[in-house]
């Protein structure tokens, strides 16, 4: 898991992405596919970005799709609660956090 604070024409941006360099052709073409095509990037620690965000990015979880028991797909994703009033991201409450430690493999 990598951060990365990006300098775009539209404002800066922190982004947590699993791609193991931020030169990533794969990675370059998820920004690009959100018309962001220049960048300055820096590499931040992971350990920052969570210290400054705190829960806004603490809810990952894996997927794998199967087929006749074979993985053909899998998949890390980052859920973030969002407040209905503001509709901005928000830490997640202490309940949301129990439900999900509950539910942890």
């Amino acid at each position: 898991m990598k951060a990365a604070l990006l300098f775009t024409g539209s404002g800066p941006l922190v982004i947590l992405t699993s791609h193991t360099s931020l030169e990533d052709p794969v990675l370059l073409g998820k920004l690009r596919a959100k018309g962001i095509d220049k960048f300055i990037a820096y590499e931040v620690p992971v350990e920052t970005a969570e210290q400054r965000y705190g829960g806004h990015f603490h809810f990952t979880f894996g997927q794998g799709v199967f087929k006749d028991d074979l993985c053909v797909a899998t998949a890390e994703s980052v859920g973030v609660q969002m407040n209905k009033e503001t509709r901005r991201s928000e830490p997640l409450t202490a309940a949301m956090t129990a439900w999900l430690e509950e539910r942890r493999r």
